[in-house]
């Protein structure tokens, strides 16, 4: 049973110590310029767009791949 606590201890004692990464800094010209359709709610698209698509909600698509 020892090594079962030594082991969480020593589980608990490197989850304390890892740190958290930084979160990153997301701006308007960085979101328009890393997406080609940004939809903050649903979006109905009858045509395939060319790029990098945000949707914020559900996606109904006829021919998008």
């Amino acid at each position: 049973m020892s090594l079962v606590k030594s082991l969480a201890s020593a589980l608990t004692a490197l989850a304390l110590t890892a740190g958290v990464a930084p979160a990153a800094t997301l701006t308007a010209q960085g979101l328009l310029s890393g997406f080609n359709t940004i939809a903050l709610g649903n979006l109905t698209a009858s045509s395939e767009t060319e790029g990098t698509v945000f949707v914020g909600g559900n996606l109904s698509s006829n021919g998008m791949g």
